[in-house]
């Protein structure tokens, strides 16, 4: 061995034995969202928190706003995500178009309530928000809570409903498809179908711009009944107001918030760690939390005002294909026809 090699040999032994070698590298993730940012914002940074070894970065945009990034990065092929965040329908739209989800089993999977997995593993469900029945507590009690959506068609109703405008409220569709296309299949019309919002009509039911705005008719006593989402009730409580709801009989629908990995990602072993962490008990705990969401795992401690827990609650997953571009003008052209 020449001197110089015996050099280079003990400098790197003496590198070794000092702790100077190079560091190892640490993961990344990057976490592309929809949801509002103080709402998701500190689940992502509690991901970071716990697993300090992974460089964690987040970006969020509107939904639609969101999904447009997407598809240019992916027609550029240059996917930036590993993991999104958002809504059901526009995640199986970029898979559609592009291909561009990875299927993947969470490590919880059969905690996960059976009738929101999805088949194709290609979707894991973090959250729900469902519909229900909201009402003011002083102004209705008693017997007079309603149990089922149907009973909001009795005339002793009249002037007391509000609900929101699909022209400008997005879950209004999925009111209208669980009212007028599920239930309508399922138990017949009437009462259901377009027959219910006819009826709805007649007792002078009222539409707004949001389900903002129904929570402020209800709480105010303006209207007494609305039918709601569980996300803005759940602020109704929380906030003190003279409100509560009632999850009917007949269902609730199910509006699930998910998870998918981006495929070709470079990161996917991190991806999937994020994913598993928002169904570990501490991430449900953060999403209903903060967003109201009620969490995914049937052994939840969550429990809902009357008590029950998500394990005890009808839930009729939302049929996201069915609410197309071209149904959603449907239904606002017939709403509008029967409503105004």
């Amino acid at each position: 061995m020449t001197p110089r090699c015996r050099i280079a040999v003990l400098g790197l032994c003496l590198g070794l034995c000092l702790g100077l070698a190079a560091p190892a590298v640490a993961g990344e993730l990057n976490v592309y969202y929809g949801t509002s940012r103080d709402l998701f914002e500190p689940v992502v940074q509690a991901f970071a928190a716990a697993r300090p070894d992974i460089k964690v970065s987040s970006f969020r945009q509107p939904t639609e706003e969101l999904m447009a990034t997407i598809e240019l990065e992916i027609r550029a092929g240059k996917p930036r995500a590993d993991v999104i965040v958002c809504a059901p329908t526009q995640l199986l739209g970029l898979q559609q178009q592009y291909k561009a989800l990875e299927r993947y089993t969470p490590k919880d999977l059969e905690k996960i309530k059976k009738e929101l997995r999805d088949p194709e593993m290609l979707l894991t469900p973090t959250g729900l928000n469902l519909s229900l029945i909201q009402y003011n507590t002083k102004r209705i009690t008693g017997a007079d809570i309603p149990k089922k959506f149907t009973d909001l068609l009795n005339p002793k109703f009249n002037n007391q409903i509000v609900l929101s405008d699909p022209q400008s409220s997005g879950t209004a569709h999925n009111h209208i498809w669980f009212l007028t296309k599920y239930m309508a299949e399922t138990q017949g019309e009437p009462p259901y179908g377009w027959s219910f919002y006819r009826e709805l009509r007649k007792l002078n039911a009222k539409y707004v711009a949001s389900n903002g705005t129904v929570r402020a008719m209800v709480q105010t006593g303006e209207r007494s009944l609305g039918l709601q989402n569980l996300d803005d009730a759940m602020k109704s409580i929380a906030s003190g107001e003279p409100a509560s709801f009632v999850l009917a009989q007949e269902g609730s629908t199910a509006m699930i918030n998910a998870a998918s990995l981006v495929k070709g990602s470079k990161n996917l072993a991190e991806a999937k760690a994020f994913v598993d962490f928002m169904l570990t008990e501490k991430g449900q705990d953060m999403m209903t939390k903060l967003s109201g969401y009620v969490p995914v795992r049937t052994d939840s401690p969550f429990r809902f005002p009357d008590g029950r827990s998500v394990a005890d609650v009808k839930l009729v997953p939302l049929d996201v294909a069915y609410i197309t571009p071209e149904k959603r003008e449907e239904h606002i052209r017939k709403f509008h026809e029967i409503m105004r």
